[in-house]
């Protein structure tokens, strides 16, 4: 059986978990590592309870005039709890392709994010960092860290090769990289840090050169 490996990187530690039954656990026994201080999936302040009013292939207009009429708790508690789970698919995909009306829902999203708000949206944010560094740097907010630094790479079914792994991180180093924007530049060298460290981290245990 080849084996694979799923990596979590949490901040400058480095989790490699081995393909199988008992380490490929779905969403529901995950084994994430939340944020210190924070359980469960909901957005604080927020009743589970919110009438849900995403449904569907939802347009990033759509969202918007969402977070603005119920703000950004409310809708981002339904993302990631009680909502429709092709609503939810959908805001993130958008996210994730880095196009800039869907970037502009993160970043009304960002102060909202707590716990698995946080996670969700700090995971499809980095995803945007290859297609749109600049615009993730500028959205991401108080995640940066976690978005640079706090991750799992791939889908919750995804399961790479170490060789895979150091691709996708070598991606989002180049594009983050050539971010010039002056503004921009304390946030871009430490989104820089956790990448490297975590390539680095990487590379230790595959063997890959570093």
């Amino acid at each position: 059986m080849t084996a694979f490996v799923k990596f979590r990187v949490v901040g400058e530690s480095l989790l490699c978990l081995i393909i199988s039954v008992a380490c490929a656990p779905s969403r529901q026994n995950s084994t994430s590592v939340p944020n210190p201080g924070t359980s469960g999936s909901s957005v604080a302040g927020v009743s589970p309870s919110a009438t849900s009013a995403l449904v569907g292939a939802v347009t990033a207009q759509q969202v918007m005039a969402e977070i603005e009429r119920r703000g950004g708790a409310s809708v981002l508690e339904e993302l990631v709890g009680s909502g429709d789970d092709v609503a939810s698919e959908r805001v993130w995909s958008g996210i994730r392709s880095g196009n800039k009306a869907w970037l502009d829902i993160a970043a009304a999203l960002v102060p909202s994010a707590d716990a698995g708000g946080a996670w969700d949206l700090s995971r499809a944010l980095f995803d945007a960092l290859e297609p749109a560094a600049e615009q993730v740097l500028v959205v991401s907010g108080n995640l940066l860290d976690q978005v640079c630094g706090n991750r799992e790479i791939g889908a919750e079914d995804d399961h790479y090769e170490p060789a895979q792994v150091l691709e996708i991180l070598d991606a989002r180093i180049k594009s983050v990289s050539v971010v010039s924007s002056h503004d921009l530049e304390k946030r871009r060298e430490r989104c820089l840090e956790f990448l490297r460290v975590s390539r680095t981290q990487i590379a230790m245990i595959s063997g890959a050169p570093k």
